[in-house]
């Protein structure tokens, strides 16, 4: 469910331009501040107020057809609330408004950083780096640069050139010293194993929250909350969650974590009710998978597997770059074609060859009975600084297939999930 730290700190900064209020040191206390004083913030309020800002951007764009910086503007909009409630469909959207904003434009002009920050959205990262090119001859200010040195810092880690990313990430923080900022490299250290250096950058990001700020406090809160989980620290976690919960109530991000900490707690008929309640608000796939996993009887299980296989589908035909990703673990956990699950990693690594897409890729070997490509790549991903959970735990399942008992075992001790 976590966006990549780059495009999930711009949901951070396009939200956060919705909410005023005065900066708070410490980070921690601005969260609870947030949790006695929000009565009205939620996260059906945060999407109301995109879907007014929708229709007032529609209205201008009426009234003023020869003006490019509304349809860039909608476009913005339309992918920020993309992000925020999972729906691709804005996504469509957003890459029409982009190409009416183009069409109108000078020679010359035109939104070239918001099509960048939508291609990366869309994983689409090889077309990215023309049009931030052109954000630099333009003499940007320096939050835009921040922004362009932020994306290639993404770019570059989605790949696995992890130097570069880290030096990137820190060139836009030495830019714009905001939260999102020390968020992204905070991320990028912890998914490095740097796990004190991690925590320390969060901890700075905490301290330049505005406590009025509510998407930003419970997004910071929601992530710590991962890292946390990620780390097998589920009481943490736990407390993370549920400041992010209380900051903004209602965000189906943080309600599924929740129901996954039930499910690392083994309440699976609890975890089943949450499940349930999130495929009817949301009808998001990922959600339907989880039922399929853990659902007590066969019928229910198959019931949200195929459920979730025709939204997958339609998103593979109408957003495959984004959503060869999305839908991967689904193909890998809950069907039985091989031949597809690795035509999807495939085109996932070929998009990000990183620690993670290369994971899924060496876990589809397997699947797919090519234990020895799945061996080679595994060994390729573990000599990286690419140190996740999910590393350990595919790495152990693929030394076990190969007979490596004792490397199995050592992946899974360094395994922290369940």
């Amino acid at each position: 469910m976590i966006t990549a730290p780059g495009i999930a700190m711009a949901l951070v900064a396009a939200l956060s331009m919705t909410a005023g209020g005065v900066l708070l040191a410490g980070g921690h206390a601005a969260a609870v501040r947030v949790q006695g004083e929000n009565q009205h913030h939620t996260y059906q309020s945060q999407v109301r107020t995109l879907d007014d800002y929708v229709e007032q951007l529609t209205a201008r764009e009426h009234l003023d057809p020869t003006s490019w910086l509304i349809p860039e503007s909608l476009a913005k909009t339309y992918r920020t609330r993309a992000q925020l409630t999972g729906d691709y469909v804005d996504y469509g959207r957003a890459r029409d408004a982009i190409t009416l904003s183009f069409a109108i434009a000078p020679h010359g002009a035109g939104p070239f950083l918001a099509r960048a920050q939508l291609d990366a959205t869309m994983h689409c990262w090889d077309r990215i780096e023309p049009d931030l090119v052109r954000v630099e001859h333009a003499v940007p200010h320096a939050f835009e640069q921040a922004a362009v040195d932020a994306l290639r810092a993404e770019r570059d880690f989605q790949s696995g050139r992890y130097p570069e990313a880290l030096a990137g990430y820190r060139a836009a923080l030495r830019l714009e010293h905001a939260p999102m900022r020390y968020f992204a490299l905070a991320d990028a250290e912890n998914a490095l194993g740097n796990h004190v250096g991690a925590d320390q950058l969060l901890d700075q990001a905490e301290s330049l929250q505005s406590h009025r700020d509510y998407f930003s406090c419970a997004f910071i809160q929601f992530q710590r909350g991962v890292i946390f989980m990620n780390r097998g620290l589920l009481d943490q976690a736990q407390e993370r969650f549920g400041f992010a919960e209380s900051v903004m109530p209602g965000w189906w991000r943080v309600q599924g974590r929740l129901a996954d900490l039930q499910v690392a707690r083994g309440d699976i008929t609890g975890a089943t009710a949450s499940y349930i309640t999130l495929v009817a608000s949301t009808a998001n796939p990922e959600f339907m998978d989880d039922l399929a996993r853990i659902a007590p009887d066969p019928v229910t299980r198959e019931r949200y597997r195929a459920m979730a296989r025709s939204v997958y589908d339609s998103e593979i035909t109408d957003y495959p770059e984004a959503a060869c990703a999305h839908a991967l673990d689904h193909f890998l956990d809950l069907e039985h074609e091989p031949a597809l699950t690795l035509k999807l990693a495939l085109q996932n690594y070929q998009l990000r060859p990183g620690g993670e897409a290369a994971t899924k890729l060496a876990r589809a070997y397997l699947h797919c009975g090519r234990l020895h490509d799945a061996v080679h790549l595994i060994e390729a991903v573990l000599a990286t600084p690419w140190d996740m959970p999910l590393l350990h735990k595919t790495a152990a399942e693929i030394f076990t297939a190969s007979g490596d008992t004792q490397r199995a075992a050592h992946e899974r001790a360094l395994c922290t999930l369940p």
